[in-house]
């Protein structure tokens, strides 16, 4: 086994390209096990809950959004993950180094970067593709439509239940299952293939960003995945990108919540850029954080370089 800073240990044989083409195969048949079992649960469930009332269509997309993630995001590659490495990589091994402190740090990182990205949300949302490309945009602007008429379904929370049911599915298990494969296995892989963090981190934020299908989604999304992969790598602990990804989801959740039970006006669909002054106090507060981050990564780095002198 070779272990690379900071990462879980990566299997040396068989090659990481074999994990990596087996571990995309096994989401594959996860996923689509989970669509098949998606439907029988629908109606096993509906015949559990009989008198009460559902939306039948919208109660479709949640069960199967739900399957899907914890099929194809966690079980698939947990499974596979742990059948690889005969068991000597667990994720969350070391959750009693977890401290407040980087809570508070990550959390508040996640609240800045949402101002600084809807810039980006704003700019990509808005982006014209040269003429050329019109069969793309077109295409491009078809799914879009398609994943917000789902996304819009599954948000129109009509009850206090609804709501927290939409930050389980949107907020809760997508957290897991996609920080622990993008973050927790792929971007180790490819670190273990590239020997270059930072490229393992860009690489994994651009298939994490591609794989949702949005494009005029896809710059915000892209960066959201880099913040998340150099947290992973300056804390080298899972807990707290699956603390930013659940932050960044149900805050999201919880604006539409409040947006539709008219406690507030703003509307986070708009895509409305925040100020510039507040913008540019944001970045130079995410920088700040970062550093925090990285210092306190070095420092236990080389505490760790004089223990081992001894």
């Amino acid at each position: 086994m070779v272990k690379h800073p900071n990462l879980i240990f990566i299997p040396s044989s068989p090659s990481p390209y074999k994990i990596l083409i087996r571990l995309i195969v096994c989401v594959l048949v996860g996923m689509i096990a989970s669509v098949s079992l998606a439907m029988p649960a629908f109606y096993w469930i509906m015949s559990l809950f009989s008198n009460l009332s559902f939306n039948s269509f919208r109660s479709r997309l949640i069960i199967g959004q739900v399957f899907v993630s914890l099929g194809g995001f966690i079980f698939a590659p947990l499974i596979y993950w742990r059948y690889a490495t005969k068991g000597k990589s667990p994720f969350f091994s070391n959750y009693k180094n977890l401290n407040i402190k980087n809570f508070v740090i990550v959390l508040s990182l996640m609240l800045v970067s949402m101002v600084i990205n809807s810039w980006f949300i704003k700019w990509n949302a808005d982006l014209k593709l040269p003429s050329w490309l019109s069969s793309f945009e077109a295409w491009a602007k078809q799914q879009e439509d398609a994943r917000q008429q789902i996304i819009d379904i599954i948000t129109n929370f009509n009850s206090l239940g609804s709501f927290l049911i939409g930050i389980v599915v949107i907020g809760i298990i997508p957290a897991f299952g996609e920080e622990i494969l993008f973050r927790g296995i792929i971007q180790n892989i490819i670190c273990s293939i590239k020997k270059n963090m930072s490229f393992s981190i860009v690489i994994t934020a651009f298939v994490f960003s591609a794989i949702h299908v949005q494009f005029y989604g896809f710059i915000p999304r892209f960066l959201l995945g880099i913040l998340f992969g150099y947290i992973y790598w300056y804390t080298n602990n899972l807990i707290y990108p699956i603390f930013a990804h659940f932050v960044h989801n149900s805050l999201v959740v919880t604006m539409l919540f409040l947006k539709q039970k008219s406690i507030v006006q703003y509307d986070i669909n708009e895509n409305e850029a925040a100020p510039i002054p507040l913008t540019l106090l944001c970045c130079f507060i995410v920088v700040f954080l970062i550093h925090i981050l990285k210092a306190k990564k070095n420092l236990l780095v080389s505490n760790e370089s004089d223990h081992s002198r001894i």
